[in-house]
């Protein structure tokens, strides 16, 4: 895991921080859509204590390097919180061996959302009830609507909730680094909403 590209994202006024390391060349295909994601790896640390010392795993969806959420927990690290840690040094070796392996069966739950068709309007419907409970703002829906209604991508031609799902992240991912921690949150919420849904026909 020497190849990999890493940037700090700070929020809160300095009070909030992570650290993305992004693993192109760890990745797996999703066959059912032609699609294809890295690994990615958030370390998270606070000054104020709001956020533990963790760190989670994430997806980059490597036709358009969107961030994706996966269903995994957090990754809790025993360190002590100090002035003086190195956040490159948490990243153990045990514990990358623990997210690498929880990385290649998160391909599985994707596989599900491509499995689970659905028309061009029952993905609009779908934008529409996630507006009316507050998953997403009317602003937020309109424009995700508009992405779905034409695809950037050709692995998003097909209508399932895979791609519906990367059509919200294609718009979360928009100044990213300016809205972090809202992208992260809506973003869950929606995968959590979506796995469930295709677990449930």
């Amino acid at each position: 895991l020497t190849n990999y590209e890493r940037k700090v994202i700070v929020t809160g006024g300095g009070a909030r921080m992570r650290v993305v390391y992004d693993f192109p060349e760890q990745n797996i295909d999703i066959p059912q859509v032609g699609d294809s994601m890295g690994m990615r790896l958030i370390l998270q640390n606070s000054f104020d204590r709001s956020l533990r010392l963790s760190f989670a795993l994430g997806l980059l969806r490597l036709v358009c390097t969107n961030g994706m959420k996966t269903l995994e927990k957090e990754f809790d690290l025993t360190r002590k919180h100090s002035t003086k840690i190195d956040a490159d040094s948490l990243l153990t070796g045990d514990a990358l061996d623990k997210a690498i392996t929880a990385f290649k069966n998160s391909g599985d739950k994707f596989a599900e959302l491509a499995k689970a068709e659905i028309t061009q309007d029952q993905g609009l419907g779908i934008l529409q009830n996630l507006a009316k409970k507050n998953t997403v703002s009317e602003k937020m829906r309109g424009e995700i609507a508009t992405i779905w209604n034409n695809p950037t991508h050709e692995e998003d031609s097909g209508r399932n909730l895979y791609n519906l799902y990367n059509a919200t992240t294609q718009h979360l991912t928009g100044n990213y680094e300016e809205r972090f921690e809202y992208a992260d949150r809506v973003s869950g919420r929606i995968l959590n909403e979506f796995s469930l849904a295709s677990r449930n026909p």
